[in-house]
């Protein structure tokens, strides 16, 4: 096999895996055999996960001895950014780099762009379902908080946007740890480079993106917010169905947005009239959701009055209103730790 000659160092070969006729799938996804070899270098020993960007394989580095992740994108999608963002973070020497997860490597191998990462733990989102959706206690939610801030304060410092931040892309770095990182910088972009219209999964989604109006570092401090309420609840702040279905439920908490916010949105006609009052084919539930009854819902606790402060100020219609990464670690919520 002349690939072989490619490679000046070959540290496996993959001689026990079992050998395939053709590396890609229909779908452009790479065909990863379990003790198969990444670049005669990473050994396939378990899948960890997939996506419409492609997979995500468990290897052991066979130079190093080390176990990683490997993110093994389809055939001919472009990654430069995601690696040109994740090499941006990986230059900085402050501890709040901890809180992101840590490039080891790139290289292209058989048309698939591939990125190594160190392996971590279980994702939020498992964490949640292993609590039966009751929630975490509000200290572990404030340890929490004060990493992600950090993660989202080093993007906003740098100019990144995150763009997907969920529970499933906060990962712990060992089960009996709160210490979490960051991960998934697959829609990532650079705040003077927005590219995507249609971008965070939706019970995160900030109103401008919904509404299509020009977006920035604020709408990672929307999805923040949801995901603390969410940490503490055990169920999303905002479970919309459906587009029309998140703005309803947004409404419904926050009231309806002013004029001048609206003004700024392309799609604000599509959901509101111009007395400023939602459609009715939004079904918004004429009995508003006051934000400490929401948090109260699945709790018996006290609520802690500083917390619906704190999620009250991320979760505002106006971007510019919203806290940043720097004030919500002011906040008096967060200033203890």
């Amino acid at each position: 096999h002349k690939e072989i000659l490619n490679y000046p160092n070959v540290y496996c070969v993959g001689s026990y895996a079992k050998k395939l006729v053709d590396y890609v799938d229909d779908q452009g996804n790479y065909n990863a055999v379990m003790r198969d070899h990444l670049a005669y270098r990473y050994e396939i020993i378990g899948h960890l996960g997939r996506g419409t960007f492609g997979q995500v394989v468990k290897c052991k580095d066979t130079k190093t001895g080390d176990i990683v992740a490997v993110k093994i994108i389809k055939k001919g999608d472009d990654v430069s950014t995601e690696i040109e963002v994740l090499e941006r973070l990986m230059q900085e020497n402050s501890r709040s780099r901890l809180c992101i997860i840590q490039e080891l490597n790139h290289f292209t191998f058989r048309g698939h762009s591939c990125i190594v990462f160190e392996c971590l733990g279980m994702n939020l989102f498992e964490a949640l379902k292993n609590t039966h959706f009751e929630g975490f206690p509000l200290g572990v939610v404030k340890r929490f908080a004060y990493q992600l801030l950090k993660a989202v304060k080093l993007l906003s410092d740098h100019q990144i946007i995150h763009c997907d931040l969920k529970p499933e892309n906060i990962l712990l770095t060992h089960p009996d740890k709160s210490a979490i990182r960051l991960i998934d910088f697959g829609t990532s972009c650079f705040a003077n480079r927005t590219v995507y219209s249609c971008i965070q999964t939706l019970f995160y989604r900030a109103p401008e993106v919904l509404l299509s109006a020009p977006y920035g570092l604020p709408i990672d401090m929307w999805s923040v917010g949801c995901v603390l309420a969410e940490f503490y609840t055990g169920h999303p702040l905002f479970p919309g169905k459906n587009q029309s279905d998140q703005l309803a439920r947004i409404v419904q908490t926050l009231g309806k947005p002013d004029m001048k916010f609206l003004s700024q949105c392309k799609r604000s006609c599509d959901y509101f009239d111009l007395q400023d009052s939602p459609y009715m084919h939004m079904s918004v539930d004429k009995q508003r959701k006051n934000m400490s009854i929401i948090l109260m819902k699945y709790k018996g606790d006290v609520l802690d009055k500083s917390f619906v402060d704190f999620i009250r100020r991320c979760v505002t219609w106006d971007p510019t209103k919203r806290m940043t990464p720097t004030e919500a670690l002011e906040h008096p919520w967060i200033k203890p730790i």
